[in-house]
């Protein structure tokens, strides 16, 4: 199996494991929506991308995921991937990951610590805007681009210690972290948005 549907699992709250296969490169919007009962997953390295166009809903939006291990050797989160997990408070992350696409985390509001690789060289847009328990923030030691909005809203933010590998703070990255009291820019920095 390559490819899971959009809804195909869609509010089946009795549904409480999932095994994705490997080999899987695409799921499709709402695949495992409002699936109450899933409360783990793991995420195969083959995953490449997430629905089609225009993309309005993320795989596992409304269901029960509390955590989610990323299989060694995955490079990329895809976009929309835990949008709106808002149970989401486990992420294992292997230190081959290399991107962290826009969205991928956004609405994740019970997610208080995340530690980002130091592969990790671009976290995308919006990628954990409105993540509003995010307290803190590991992050890698290659990475180079921050996105736009990429920890917009995140209120429980109160630290930022930004890698001097980062060369690029996009617009709006931190706009509305209000907690925000402490934040390191990079000597490297060539643009902040």
């Amino acid at each position: 199996v390559t490819y899971i549907g959009q809804e195909a699992f869609e509010e089946d709250s009795s549904l409480a494991e999932a095994d994705l296969p490997a080999g899987l490169t695409e799921l499709g919007q709402e695949a495992f929506r409002n699936c109450t009962s899933l409360t783990s997953i793991v995420i195969p390295a083959s995953l490449e991308q997430m629905g089609s166009d225009p993309v309005v809903c993320g795989p596992f939006e409304g269901s029960g995921l509390k955590k989610v291990v990323f299989e060694e050797e995955s490079t990329r989160i895809v976009r929309w991937l835990l949008r709106n997990c808002r149970q989401l408070t486990q992420v294992q992350i292997p230190d081959s990951m290399t991107e962290i696409e826009h969205t991928a985390f956004e609405y994740c509001t019970s997610l208080e610590t995340i530690r980002i690789p130091d592969n990790v060289t671009v976290i995308g847009e919006a990628a954990f805007r409105n993540c509003t328990a995010l307290a803190a923030v590991d992050f890698g030691q290659k990475l180079e681009t921050i996105g736009d909005e990429a920890f917009r809203n995140c209120t429980a933010l109160r630290e930022a210690d930004i890698p001097d590998s980062v060369t690029l703070i996009s617009e709006e990255a931190f706009d509305g972290a209000s907690a925000l009291e402490q934040l390191h820019l990079p000597s490297g920095l060539t643009y902040l948005g």
